[in-house]
């Protein structure tokens, strides 16, 4: 993925299929072992954080990976600074006064899917 970060679709693909096999025990165990898979996923939702469709992609990934595995969790949220790259998704989608009613509801939709 590092080699590919800047091809978006190629890095929506990826995470759908992750998305599938992180659901997994045997999926989780492997990437545990690869710390920097999880450094990988945060930078990419970093540099995408405007792409929903990633974004949601990326969050379900980091979702599965961290479901009833409190190690994991606390990798990516300490080791990985986690909670920065959440914390930016979250002021990136939350409804601003300004933005339409339509930007409004694409928002919601992705914190809704993120959340």
């Amino acid at each position: 993925m590092e080699s590919f970060k800047h091809d978006v679709d190629l890095m929506i693909n990826v995470s759908r299929i992750l998305s599938k096999l992180t659901q997994q025990s045997a999926c989780k165990a492997a990437l545990s072992r690869i710390p920097s898979a999880f450094k990988l996923m945060l930078n990419l939702l970093s540099l995408y954080v405007t792409n929903p469709d990633l974004v949601v992609r990326l969050c379900f990934v980091l979702g599965n990976l961290t479901f009833r595995d409190d190690t994991i969790r606390a990798t990516i949220f300490f080791d990985c600074q986690g909670m920065d790259s959440l914390v930016n998704v979250f002021s990136t989608y939350a409804p601003k006064e300004k933005d339409s009613s339509a930007d409004q509801a694409k928002s919601e939709a992705v914190l809704v899917k993120v959340a």
